[in-house]
């Protein structure tokens, strides 16, 4: 949840329950929306990245 804190607010907002992390996004438009979520996704994958490296 950390690796997103930086690039969510103002359109995205996080929550961990155990291992699981939600994500609720909004935009005004739908390209908007799909930049949002490309960064987020991005994130994820290099704190996934990170994660399996220090195994």
């Amino acid at each position: 949840m950390e690796a997103i804190a930086p690039d969510n607010a103002p359109y995205a907002e996080a929550e961990r329950s155990g291992n699981r992390l939600t994500i609720r996004a909004r935009s005004s438009t739908a390209g908007q929306m799909l930049h949002t979520m490309e960064d987020l996704l991005a994130c994820v994958k290099v704190a996934e990245d990170a994660f399996r490296a220090a195994r």
